[in-house]
């Protein structure tokens, strides 16, 4: 990943949260991936802990991969996977 091509990615992650609200959940994943990859670690951390908790039942497969990318973030953190909020994975009002 070259630095233009995530400074664009970021750029767009940040038009999607602005112009399409249904796909928040979304939008701040790729966004904090994105953060991550370019050395942000808190920014990325509460980008995906927001988009986590902003997912809806039925995409419990983005879910996880917003966890997977949490877990990433936190390692580079420096801290142990219990980092991670022990509900994260739960679907929206599912141990919350």
């Amino acid at each position: 990943e070259q630095g233009s091509d995530l400074e664009r990615a970021e750029s767009l992650a940040r038009s999607a949260l602005a112009q399409a609200p249904r796909l928040r959940a979304h939008a701040l994943d790729t966004l904090g991936w994105v953060l991550f990859r370019r050395g942000d670690l808190p920014g990325a951390a509460a980008a995906l802990e927001e988009a986590i908790a902003g997912f809806a039942p039925w995409e419990a497969r983005q879910r996880a991969d917003a966890v997977a990318h949490l877990a990433a973030v936190r390692q580079a953190q420096g801290l142990p996977a219990e980092a991670i909020p022990p509900d994260a994975a739960a679907p929206a009002g599912e141990g919350r």
